[in-house]
């Protein structure tokens, strides 16, 4: 059961962090095509880096570290 959990647990986790950051960077290119083309990437990397310390992006970072904890339990 730990090992479903913990199974679980990673994949919503990654894909938590994949669905952020597509989203994050769709809007980036978007905005920086069309609203902003002036600003570099350095900026956008800066926002994508604030933005993993948002609710989904702790929300990821739990998820992850929790399936990593019960993967590891399970295997020793």
């Amino acid at each position: 059961m730990k090992r479903i959990a913990g199974i679980i647990c990673l994949t919503a986790g990654i894909g938590l962090f994949a669905w952020m950051a597509a989203e994050y960077f769709l809007l980036a290119w978007l905005a920086g095509e069309h609203v902003f083309p002036e600003s570099g990437l350095l900026i956008w990397l800066q926002g994508f880096g604030a933005a993993l310390f948002s609710l989904p992006g702790g929300a990821a970072l739990v998820l992850t570290a929790a399936g990593l904890l019960l993967k590891k339990k399970t295997t020793h």
